[in-house]
């Protein structure tokens, strides 16, 4: 961690006291309009290093540890979806207090929706970075056996071990792809800082946490179509490649196409590790919207 905020010189680890959590985060002390960066499931914020230094240069960046991740509040009887909801939009009005630009990748997109449709004024852009945006979409993600496998396997591991001791385990759990079985080692074997890194996280996390993955919302609950046009900003996807193995379909695109024409579609030729894999374009993108 002090290795992290040492090559992050301008940024400070806080944290908030909300009314049912106390969210860790980090800020940088850079004038500008704030710009808040939401993580996916089992992570934190420091996966976000590879974007935080040049994008500090122009933002004030705010990055966020869900509830039941990093160092945020743990510990609770059950995670809910929507309990990530009412922390992002309690940080958003009374830590940052002023329009927001939320970047939200994978979990941190859907959270990230949601709370963007509550914020009104608050939400100054949404940029929905590689996730599901409708209910049809999101079940078919969590029926996905190599997801169900990978989640299962990481919650038995998760919070117990250092991340030098979570690291092998994590290496280790068995997935099933193509009647076959590979491991997350050799799933992500090209990768392995990314390996390094995601057990960091796993070893802060509350097991517990990962129920949200395993617990479909209705649709009420998830229906894009009304959140879309609840939310009064700007709209921003950012899509990976399905065949890289993003997870935001064509499909969900051309629908949020056919509520908000007007929404900017980036199309990048990497997976769902996006920033992980490239930040180059990624933080080009970004950057652009600073002076819009």
């Amino acid at each position: 961690m002090g290795g992290v905020l040492t090559l992050l010189a301008n940024i400070d680890e806080k944290t908030f006291r909300g009314a049912e959590a106390t969210l860790n985060y980090a800020e940088s002390a850079t004038e500008g309009p704030p710009l808040l960066l939401l993580h996916g499931s089992s992570f934190r914020w420091q996966t976000f290093s590879s974007l935080i230094p040049a994008l500090c240069q122009r933002w004030h960046l705010y990055a966020l540890d869900f509830r039941g991740h990093g160092k945020s509040s743990q510990g609770f009887a059950t995670y809910r979806y929507q309990h990530l909801v009412d922390d992002v939009v309690e940080f958003v009005a009374e830590c940052i207090g002023k329009p927001t630009v939320i970047y939200g990748y994978s979990l941190g997109g859907a959270v990230g929706f949601a709370a963007a449709a509550r914020l009104g004024a608050l939400a100054q852009r949404m940029i929905i970075a590689d996730n599901f945006l409708y209910h049809d979409s999101m079940l078919e993600i969590q029926a996905q056996p190599l997801l169900q496998s990978m989640f299962r396997g990481v919650q038995q591991i998760a919070g117990q071990q250092t991340p030098d001791a979570t690291l092998p385990l994590l290496n280790e759990i068995k997935l099933p792809v193509n009647g076959d079985e590979i491991t997350v080692g050799d799933l992500f074997a090209g990768n392995p800082g990314f390996l390094e890194m995601w057990a960091e996280c796993v070893s802060q996390l509350d097991p517990k946490v990962l129920e949200i993955f395993f617990t479909p919302l209705t649709r009420e609950e998830f229906n894009g179509d009304r959140m879309l046009r609840e939310i009064s900003c700007p709209i921003v996807i950012f899509q990976a490649n399905p065949a890289l193995g993003g997870i935001m379909p064509d499909r969900d695109v051309e629908r949020v196409l056919s509520v908000r024409p007007e929404a900017a579609v980036h199309r990048f030729h990497l997976g769902h590790m996006m920033h992980m894999e490239n930040p180059e374009p990624i933080i080009s993108v970004v950057q652009t919207l600073r002076d819009l």
